[in-house]
């Protein structure tokens, strides 16, 4: 795979919203653990599935930052893009009720998560698309 580095200012952007991103997740997964019985699940979704889901979607977004990082761009960027579709997942309390059924604290945790993983998967977008990552 061909490695390059970006520049450091790119570096920097990436690894602020993977962060943002992380810290939503983290925020938004913790509370849903906590507080299972206020968030709007389908009834085939049990708290172990959700910690279960978590713990493998984080590892790709870390394992994309790293790659990233030390040079294999391509291959890091879409990891976290994938990670960031990993986040949006959490848009499916929507499937089960409204948002305005829904507490404002876990609209604003999903909100957070949803916002953060657009900003990091536009990032990447723009990136790619202004070819300063090439396959």
């Amino acid at each position: 795979m061909k490695k390059f580095s970006p520049d450091r200012g790119t570096t920097l952007k990436v690894l602020t919203l993977f962060t943002i991103t992380s810290l939503a997740s983290v925020g938004h997964y913790v509370d849903n653990i906590m507080y299972w019985s206020s968030y709007p699940e389908p009834p085939w979704l049990y708290p172990h599935l959700v910690e279960i889901f978590w713990f493998v979607m984080t590892p790709v977004g870390l394992v994309g930052m790293g790659a990233f990082q030390s040079g294999r761009v391509l291959r890091g960027s879409r990891l976290l893009f994938a990670y960031g579709v990993m986040n949006l997942f959490s848009l499916g309390h929507y499937n089960v009720r409204p948002p305005w059924e829904i507490s404002a604290k876990i609209n604003a945790l999903i909100g957070f998560e949803t916002i953060a993983a657009l900003c990091l998967m536009g990032y990447i977008a723009h990136l790619h698309r202004t070819g300063r990552i090439t396959a």
